[in-house]
Formats: C-alpha cells, structure tokens, sequence
C-alpha cells in the first residue's frame, strides 16, 4: 500500500486512543483498503523521547511476515503526524476476553483455549527469535484476536534486534 497523500484516506471512527496518538479505522480509497491507522503526534514523540521506539517499530514491523504478527500495510508523514497503515483486526484485545467488557472480574478462559493461544504466542517467539529479534512488551493488551479467533500480536515499539548476547536496556509494562 502505498499513500502518496492523505487526500486518499477516507478516515472513520475511532478504534483506539494511546499515550502517543489514535488509532482510527480508514480506507484507501484508490484500492478501496480498509485498515487501522495509527495516528502519532511527532511533538508528543518527540517530547516523550520516543523517537528510536517508533523508528524501531516500523524497521522491525516491516521485516516480520507471520500470520500472528499484525501486519503493516505502509507508513506515511506530514508535518505534525505519523502514520501507520495496519490491518484491520476487529475481535479485540485478549485482555477483554480475559477480564470483560468493562470490570476487573477474571474470567477463566477453557483449558483448550489456553493452550491454543499460548501456542500461537509461542510460534511468534520461535519466529522472531530466529531473526534476533527480542520482543519486550509481551500483555493481553498487546495481543489481538482476529474474527477466526487467531491471535496477532502489536505494538513492536520496545521490540529489540540483537545477537543475543547482553541487553542492558529495561522497558515493557511492569
């Protein structure tokens, strides 16, 4: 996909709200693509010193191709804003399933269900580790769970390459 201006992009609703921006649903109207557009505002960015997490995600994120790793569709920048084009996934986080809709109730998932998206987090790990690439923000909110009930896994922003010897960087969600 490739945007050439925003003027193609017919922006809808909203789908989520983040510390750096939005993500709102859009389509491309030249090829008629519907996907989720991660709005970022580059002075937060700046300002928050993200600038080598969102150059770090977009590198990383455009090298993966894995039917578990939301896949980005393409960039685009202005003056003010970032954007990144991802596919469209409209289950959810698994973080609700977990917990509900709204409340902090546990809601016990089956054993099956269980094991079925542990093994799909772990066919991620064994992907990326293959390519040296350390994924360091592992939390139900970042996984996604598309209407096949497949997970995707999102938000490469503390993503790491390296050759597995010593990292001395802390980061993810405690």
């Amino acid at each position: 996909l490739k945007i050439e201006s925003m003027d193609e992009l017919e922006l809808h609703r909203t789908l989520g709200q983040g510390s750096f921006g939005q993500v709102k649903l859009a389509v491309h109207k030249p090829t008629n693509t519907v996907f989720a557009l991660k709005i970022l505002l580059k002075f937060t960015i700046v300002e928050m010193r993200q600038t080598q997490n969102i150059i770090r995600e977009k590198r990383i994120v455009s090298q993966l191709s894995h039917v578990n790793v939301l896949r980005l569709y393409g960039t685009y920048q202005d003056q003010d804003y970032l954007y990144m084009a991802f596919e469209l996934i409209a289950g959810g986080e698994l973080y609700r399933l977990m917990h509900g809709v709204g409340g902090y109730e546990e809601i016990r998932l089956p054993l099956a269900s269980v094991k079925f998206y542990t093994a799909q987090i772990l066919a991620v790990y064994e992907y990326i580790h293959a390519k040296s690439i350390l994924y360091r923000d592992l939390k139900p909110e970042n996984i996604l769970i598309n209407g096949d009930g497949y997970l995707k896994v999102i938000d490469w922003g503390f993503a790491k390459e390296t050759n597995f010897g010593t990292t001395y960087t802390q980061c993810g969600t405690p």
